[in-house]
């Protein structure tokens, strides 16, 4: 009986399928040159555009929000943190988290208080991916699954 359950888990063990990872195929990167049609809701945190990369388009959906963490050189950061103060939270972030997850990328506005940020910050970061490559680049060149 001991050989059946033997030979069972070899068998077993031999059809089940190894784990593999998922690759997802996005027409986006550090050179795409052309995103319209920004849309974002007033006081909302989503947004979202339309980029097109070699003719094939993409719909992004993002996230703006505004938290204490101040912008490094080169704009992006990988995780933000945010103040007990709301005052403190005036620092407008964006995050493309579809059809992949970017890091947080700044947008700068010098006269940023947190209640522009609060009311603005999704819009400003739909309305300037059509605008700065550079912009539009920190989003494509950091992506992840």
């Amino acid at each position: 009986m001991k050989k059946h359950f033997i030979m069972a888990g070899i068998l077993a063990t031999s059809i089940i399928q190894p784990a593999t990872a998922v690759t997802k195929c996005v027409a986006l990167n550090s050179t795409t040159t052309e995103c319209s049609e920004p849309s974002a809701p007033s006081n909302g945190s989503e947004w979202r555009a339309t980029c097109t990369t070699n003719g094939i388009t993409t719909t992004i959906m993002g996230i703006g929000v505004c938290s204490a963490t101040p912008p490094p050189s080169g704009y992006t950061v990988a995780s933000i943190q945010y103040s007990t103060n709301p005052s403190e939270n005036k620092e407008c972030w964006c995050r493309m988290i579809s059809p992949a997850v970017s890091q947080w990328v700044h947008y700068y506005n010098p006269n940023t208080s947190a209640e522009y940020c609060a009311t603005m910050c999704s819009l400003v970061c739909s309305n300037y991916l059509p605008i700065s490559s550079g912009y539009r680049g920190s989003f494509f060149k950091s992506m992840t699954d």
